[in-house]
This record gives C-alpha cells, structure tokens and sequence, in this order.
C-alpha cells in the first residue's frame, strides 16, 4: 500500500523488496502481482529493459548489495508487533531508515538511531509513504539523516575490543 502511494508522487520509485526468509519469495512475488506491478527476482539473471517496479531479493546473503542500491530502508516486522529487524545494516549504508513502532528486537538501536534523526518512526502505510516521499524528493534531507545514521554506528563500534581490555583489567586484577 504504501509503495502505491509513493508512485503517486514519484512515478519512477522502485521497491526493493526482500522477504525475511527467502522461502516466502514465491508467495511475496503473487503479492506484487495481485497489486498488478511488474516484479523481477534476484535469482533470475534476465532483467527487463524496463525496470520493473518491484525487485524481489530472493538471495540469500544479498541484503547489503541490494541497500547499496537504496535511497532510504523500511525495515519490517515494526508495523506489527513482531518486534522489528535490523537497522544497523542499512545505517551502515548511510541509508535514512525507516520504522514502525514495535521495535523492541533492536529497542536500544532504535533509540539511538531516533535521537539522532537517523530513523523515522511511522504508524502505518500512508505515513510511511509519506516518509519516502520526502526522502526520495529531498536529497539533503536523505544524507544528513544518512549521516547521522553512519555516526550511530561508527559510535558502537569497537565491542570487541572495549569487551577484551576490561576483562584483561578483571584478570589482571585477580593476579
């Protein structure tokens, strides 16, 4: 619904779309085809001379490839309360991303990512489309929100090494 409203105000917009487990790509291509769009699986190696409206990422381990092509992220399971799935990937891409409200799967990413208007929270399909509407017609507004979105992750980088230099000290300590 969403993607139809955003067709409307940018008629060239293409929805990149990547079902949670590939498994589901035959029954998401139906999906896109009752909603009468042009749709193209990743898997096939013919692509249309048109780009279709749709292109359905049904390859697995493809995810950051296809945020590289992005120019914003919706990232799903927020719009219902399945807790929502990773925005660090597409905030690496200095990608805007966009959320629904149930967000409780990464709530601490989320948070940052809010505070630093990184992330856009959005109730559902009409506020949504309203978001990649601006995004996609406001390119300043895409990269500082882009922006913002890499300094978040820039700033939680290091666990590794932040994790090994406090157990030396708690080993040290007991030595």
């Amino acid at each position: 619904q969403a993607h139809q409203l955003v067709l409307q105000q940018v008629p060239e917009a293409r929805l990149i779309l990547v079902p949670r487990h590939p498994n589901r790509a035959d029954e998401v291509a139906q999906l896109v085809d009752a909603w009468g769009w042009t749709c193209v699986r990743q898997s096939v190696d013919d692509y249309p001379a048109t780009p279709p409206a749709v292109i359905l990422g049904d390859v697995m381990g493809t995810l950051l490839q296809l945020y590289g092509l992005a120019g914003c992220a919706f990232v799903g399971g927020s719009l219902v309360a399945t807790g929502g799935h990773n925005p660090i990937e597409p905030a690496l891409f200095r990608l805007p991303v966009l959320t629904g409200p149930h967000q409780f799967n990464f709530a601490d990413a989320y948070e940052q990512l809010l505070a630093a208007e990184a992330a856009t929270q959005v109730a559902d399909a009409s506020q949504l489309a309203a978001a990649v509407v601006d995004y996609l017609t406001d390119q300043s507004a895409a990269q500082a929100a882009g922006a913002h979105a890499a300094a978040v992750v820039a700033a939680n980088t290091g666990a590794t090494q932040r994790t090994l230099k406090l157990l030396q000290q708690v080993i040290d300590g007991l030595a």
